[in-house]
């Protein structure tokens, strides 16, 4: 089971530059008349690893964490690329509520 979870004030954050989703709609209405399809959102191309988060001890467990923030953005989503998860290691992408999560079931593992 998941370790219950503190919020913590020291946690690293990487902020992303503002989004502007008025230009941004502005912007798909002229490619439209183009032929240009509708995005699906805007992206940001960054290179973060072990060294950009915060680990913290839960009982048994090593967490690390990094909290993401881009103004202006209705939601956010995330590609990975070269991501290398050692055995019996798990991936889960929070809210900063902790109301929502995203990740494998713990009955999975």
């Amino acid at each position: 089971m998941l370790p219950e979870l503190k919020k913590s004030e020291t946690i690293s954050t990487k902020t992303m530059g503002h989004v502007d989703v008025d230009a941004l709609l502005r912007e798909d209405i002229e490619n439209e008349s183009k032929g240009i399809p509708l995005r699906i959102g805007y992206g940001f191309d960054v290179n973060y690893g072990l060294k950009d988060g915060t680990w913290e001890n839960y009982g048994s467990w090593r967490i690390w964490s990094l909290k993401i923030v881009s103004s202006g953005a209705f939601s956010l989503s995330f590609v990975f690329d070269d991501l290398y998860l050692a055995p019996g290691a798990q991936l889960n992408i929070f809210n900063s509520e902790g109301s929502m999560v995203f990740g494998p079931s713990v009955d999975d593992r």
